[in-house]
């Protein structure tokens, strides 16, 4: 490791879940489910639900 380099981790699904905020978590999980775009409001931590 350098100062131009980080650790990096390789999650599955339930570690981003378990591992990131919901609102973080997200993102990877909806590139990983489908192609549709997804829209989603959120409180800066937790998804807000509708």
């Amino acid at each position: 490791m350098s100062s131009e380099s980080a650790p990096v981790d390789s999650l599955t699904r339930k570690e981003a879940s378990e591992r990131m905020a919901e609102v973080l978590a997200i993102r990877p999980l909806d590139a990983l489910d489908s192609n549709e775009l997804h829209v989603r409001s959120h409180d800066g931590k937790l998804l807000l639900r509708r």
